[in-house]
C-alpha cells in the first residue's frame, strides 16, 4: 500500500443508550487524533430507547460520529448494511460494551497496513468486577474472552479486516448471530474467508476490556447459551457444511437420557448454584440442541 487507506470504526447496537453513551466518550478520546479514522458508523438494530439521541449528539460535538438505523432485527443484518455504508478501506469493528485501551485502533488494523494480514482480532479481557472462581476456560470462551488463541478465530467485538474481504457476495449469514440463532456469525465469516485464502492473524496489542451485563453469567444464561450455540452449530453444519449425522434419534434420546441423570446427580449433590453450569451439562446441553435442529433440518434443501 502506498499510501494509509482510510478506516471506518464500526459499532452496532440494539437498546443499550447508556452503555453505548458510556464507551462513545471513552472510544472518542482515544481515536480523536487517529488521522486514518474517516468515521465512526454506529449502526442502530431497532432501538426503542435513548440511542438515536445519543448517538446524534455525538455526532453534533464530532462529525466524524455517523448514525445510521438498520430494522431488519439481527445483528448479521446490521453489520451487513454497515459494511454497505462504511466508506472506509479497512473496516474495524468493537461493541457498545467495551473499554478499549490506549493505541487499539492502531494496533489493530498494524497487520493490515503491513500487509501482514487480511483480517486481525485482537485481545479480549473480562472486566476484573465480573471474574469468579468458578470460571474456566469453557466459560471465558463463551463469554467471548480471547488471549493468545492457538488459532485466531474473528469475534466481531474486537476486529477489523480490508473491505475487498466482503467483495464477491461475502457477508455475514443474517440466520446466524444474536437476533437470531444466536451465534456462529462471526465464526462462520472467518471459515469462509479462510476458504478462500484470507489471512486471520491475532494481535495481543489491540486489547479492549469487556464489560458485560452481569445476567450473562446467570445459569439460565448459560443453559440459553448452550441451546442457541448447539442450534447455530446445526445451521452450519447443514447449510454450509452439508453434514449427515448416522444414527440421529439414537444418539439424541441417549443425550437426553445422559442429561436426565446428570440433573439427578447434581440435584441431590447440592452443585446447582444461581450461576455458572457444569462443563459436562453444557456439552450435553449443546450437543442436544445441535442434534435437535439436524432433525429439524433433515430433508431441508441446502441454502449454500
Amino acid at each position: 500500500m502506498t499510501e494509509k487507506p482510510g478506516i471506518s470504526l464500526i459499532i452496532c447496537t440494539r437498546n443499550r443508550g447508556k452503555s453505548l453513551d458510556l464507551m462513545l466518550e471513552l472510544l472518542l478520546a482515544a481515536v480523536h487524533d487517529n488521522d486514518q479514522l474517516l468515521e465512526i458508523l454506529v449502526m442502530d438494530n431497532g432501538s426503542s430507547d435513548e440511542t438515536a439521541t445519543t448517538v446524534v449528539e455525538y455526532a453534533r460535538r464530532w462529525g466524524k460520529v455517523v448514525y445510521s438505523n438498520e430494522p431488519n432485527k439481527g445483528l448479521s443484518h446490521a453489520r451487513n448494511k454497515a459494511v454497505e455504508l462504511a466508506k472506509g478501506e479497512i473496516l474495524a469493528w468493537t461493541d457498545d460494551d467495551l473499554v478499549i485501551t490506549k493505541n487499539w485502533l492502531s494496533n489493530l488494523v498494524a497487520p493490515i497496513l503491513a500487509n501482514d494480514a487480511d483480517c486481525v482480532v485482537g485481545r479480549i479481557e473480562i472486566a476484573p468486577h465480573l471474574h469468579r472462581d468458578w470460571m474456566k476456560p469453557f466459560h471465558r470462551h463463551w463469554l467471548a474472552e480471547n488471549i493468545n488463541p492457538s488459532v485466531p478465530q474473528l469475534i466481531g467485538a474486537n476486529m477489523a479486516m480490508r473491505k475487498n474481504c466482503f467483495e464477491g457476495g461475502m457477508a455475514f449469514d443474517p440466520e446466524t448471530g444474536p437476533g437470531a440463532l444466536g451465534y456462529m456469525d462471526d465464526t462462520l465469516l472467518g471459515m469462509r474467508l479462510r476458504k478462500l485464502g484470507k489471512r486471520i492473524v491475532y494481535n495481543d496489542d489491540a486489547r479492549v476490556v469487556h464489560h458485560f451485563g452481569a445476567g450473562r453469567l446467570q445459569r439460565s444464561f448459560w443453559i440459553k447459551t448452550a441451546q442457541a450455540g448447539g442450534r447455530s452449530t446445526a445451521y452450519v453444519a447443514h447449510h454450509w457444511e452439508h453434514g449427515v449425522i448416522s444414527l440421529l434419534w439414537a444418539r439424541l434420546v441417549w443425550q437426553r437420557m445422559k442429561l436426565g441423570v446428570l440433573l439427578v446427580r447434581t440435584h441431590f449433590r447440592g452443585f446447582a448454584g444461581n450461576e455458572g453450569i457444569d462443563e459436562q451439562e453444557f456439552g450435553i446441553r449443546k450437543t442436544i440442541a445441535y442434534m435437535e435442529g439436524m432433525c429439524s433440518l433433515k430433508g431441508v434443501p441446502f441454502k449454500y
